[in-house]
Formats: C-alpha cells, structure tokens, sequence
C-alpha cells in the first residue's frame, strides 16, 4: 500500500497535468494554425474541469478527515489571495478596452463590468451574474467554493442522501449539459449540473478502495459517457483518484510533483488574463503565451500563494 506522501505526489501531478491542458485548449483558441496546440482540444479543457473536480472532492474529504477545525480558514488561505490577484490583472485587462473584442465566436473580451466584477469578488459568478471576461474560467472557482462551505455538511450525511444528491445532478447534467461558455451563465446552474463529479471524489474517499467506492467514483460517469460525452481529460482525473494508492514515488519526485500541484491553481487563474493581454498586444504565438502565463503563475505561487496559504513556512524559508 502506498504512503500518503505519494498517493498526495500522483494527485498533485493530475492536477498540474490538468491545468496544462485548460491552458493548452485555450492556447488553441488563438489565431493560426499551431498543430501541437490540438492536444489541449483532444483532451478538452471543460473535460478537465471535470476531472479537477474528482480530485477535489476527494481532497475536501481527506482534509476535514484530518481535521474538521479549522477548515474553513484553511480554504480562504488557499483560494481567496491567488484568486483576488488573478481578478485584478483581469479587471486590468478589461479597463484597456472599449468594446468587445472576439477571441471565438463565444469567447469575448469584454469592458470591465462592476456587476460581472462584483459577483466574481463573491464568488457568486454562474450564480448571480456571468465570470469576468478576462478571467472567463473562474466560473469554475465558484461551482467548487460552495461545494467546500457544503462540505462539513456532507460529512454528516449518510452515504444513501449523498447518491441521490448526485444521481439528481448527474440526471441535470445530462439533460442540460455545460453551455459552450459555461462562463456567462448565471442561475446556478452549472452547480447543479457538476456537482455530482464533486460528490463523486468526496464519497469515494468515504468508501476508498472498496466495491462501494469504485461503484461511486465509476458508473456516474459511465452512464453519462453512454448518453452524451464527458471528455478524455475527465478518466484522467477519476483514474488518478482510484489508482492513486498504487505508485511509490521517491521523495526528491513527490517534492518536485507537490511543486506541480501547487503551481496548477495560479496557472489555472492566470492563464486566461495573460492570453487576453499578449493578444492585445498582437502576441498570437501559443509557446510565448504559454511561457508567460507559466511564468506569471510561478510568481504568484511564490509571492502569494505560499506566503498566505503557509505562512509558518514561508517565514522559515525566508529566514
């Protein structure tokens, strides 16, 4: 059996192997043709929210697991100060234009709107109002922040509520899947109809490595691939999940794929900004955006991420 410190390093790794692909996807969006960017379309980037997804709910689990006091201040550290950074350099971006700008026939670049911005601050994007325009993927942030607050519930109920929660999302999900820019929706919809891959990770940590637990992390998905499409990046994830107790990885490589790990969130929040103001500027190439963005997240995890989410650490690195 696998010790937690690799089951954390293989789960760390998806996650970053996830954001390659969000980026990668939306590299694909910019003008001309760049072969190598069709691996992000082949995987899909909503394909791999799915799988960001999974993977959370497992780690929500195992976090209130270790210690239910405290949570709550856990996730703010963790999400709310790299969030609130990617939200400025996108309203930033939205201040530098007059009128939309089209990067697809549904991806566009909008003026900086309060209401749009004020709803992204709260977390209430999908829900209120549409995402920011420059930080389109943020809509994702929210469908997870509630099912975090949810989450101590969720420890309390039985295993039967929690899959009758997820099979009713699971029905929404295939009778309304995502929008093709989940982004400017609003209503709450896209909770609803996602959160059952939430609640899939969540009670497979509660039945892992059993019969129950494989039944719950694997015929959701099943069945929705039987109806319609769930996307290649998406098995990734759930795979990731089920195998993860498999692999022994030695320590100097589990750091390096915590590092990964803990790069994904600022890539995820800073990629689309970054996109938005290298296209601008008339910068169209993917690699060089592609090198920005990773650059841009590498500064936010170090001057940011990490000494807000751990601070005891940063101050002793520092030192």
């Amino acid at each position: 059996m696998n010790d937690d410190r690799s089951k954390w390093a293989v789960l760390a790794a998806t996650r970053f192997l996830l954001a390659c692909v969000v980026l990668i996807g939306h590299l694909n969006f910019l003008p001309g043709r760049h072969s190598w960017t069709m691996i992000g379309t082949f995987l899909n980037p909503v394909s791999a929210v799915y799988g960001f997804l999974v993977i959370s709910g497992y780690s929500i689990a195992a976090s209130l697991e270790r210690s239910a006091k405290g949570f709550l201040t856990r996730r703010v550290r963790r999400i709310w100060p790299s969030y609130l950074v990617s939200l400025a350099i996108g309203a930033a971006v939205a201040t530098t234009v007059s009128h939309p700008v089209y990067l697809t026939h549904s991806i566009v670049l909008r003026p900086l709107g309060w209401w749009e911005l004020a709803a992204s601050i709260t977390m209430t994007q999908t829900f209120l109002g549409p995402a920011l325009s420059a930080n389109g993927q943020i809509w994702t942030l929210a469908v997870e922040w509630w099912d975090y607050l949810a989450a101590p519930i969720l420890c309390r109920v039985s295993t039967a509520i929690i899959v009758t929660i997820l099979g009713i999302s699971l029905a929404f999900f295939m009778l309304a899947p995502p929008p093709p820019n989940p982004a400017d929706s609003f209503g709450g919809g896209m909770f609803i109809i996602l959160a059952w891959w939430w609640l899939s990770g969540f009670l497979y940590f509660r039945h892992r490595d059993t019969a129950v637990g494989y039944a719950v992390l694997f015929i959701p998905p099943f069945v929705a691939a039987v109806d319609g499409w769930i996307g290649r990046a998406a098995v990734i994830g759930i795979f990731a999940v089920a195998f993860c107790n498999g692999p022994t990885i030695p320590r100097r490589l589990s750091s390096f794929f915590d590092w990964l790990g803990d790069l994904s969130y600022p890539l995820y929040l800073v990629h689309i900004p970054i996109l938005w103001c290298l296209f601008l500027a008339g910068v169209y190439e993917p690699a060089l955006v592609g090198v920005a963005s990773l650059a841009t997240a590498i500064v936010v995890l170090h001057f940011v991420d990490i000494p807000f989410r751990r601070p005891a650490r940063y101050s002793a690195v520092t030192a």
